[in-house]
């Protein structure tokens, strides 16, 4: 029991910090992850909220994530396609469609998608 809560631990801080790593280069990408449930939401909450990065979430999850984490920008797709771009730099998770995805790089918006495809 201890030896898996040490291990989901480890596997958050290496998501955590790869993650924060790409929004340290401030570019376009994808980071894959192979495994679910090791925190790649939880970590892009988090770094969204230090570094004021919005999130784009399948709509699905954004109520629940509010709530989770209430000073989180976490925006659905259609809404940012609305609002424009803004910002430099915008994390998007898994789930989102790939038309958004097409849209965001089509105006030259730097992104960072998170996968586990």
């Amino acid at each position: 029991m201890i030896l898996n809560k040490i291990r989901y631990k480890l596997k958050y801080i290496r998501t955590y910090f790869e993650i924060k790593h790409a929004i340290k280069d401030n570019k376009s990408c994808v980071l894959y992850f192979d495994k679910r449930g090791i925190g790649k939401t939880a970590s892009l909450m988090k770094l969204g909220n230090k570094y004021n990065i919005p999130i784009i979430e399948p709509v699905s999850n954004i109520k629940e994530l509010k709530k989770d984490y209430p000073n989180t920008n976490i925006l659905p797709p259609s809404k940012w396609v609305m609002l424009g771009t803004n910002y430099t730099l915008v994390l998007v998770d898994e789930g989102v469609d790939d038309s958004y995805i097409d849209w965001l790089l089509s105006v030259g918006q730097n992104i960072i998608i998170i996968t586990s495809k």
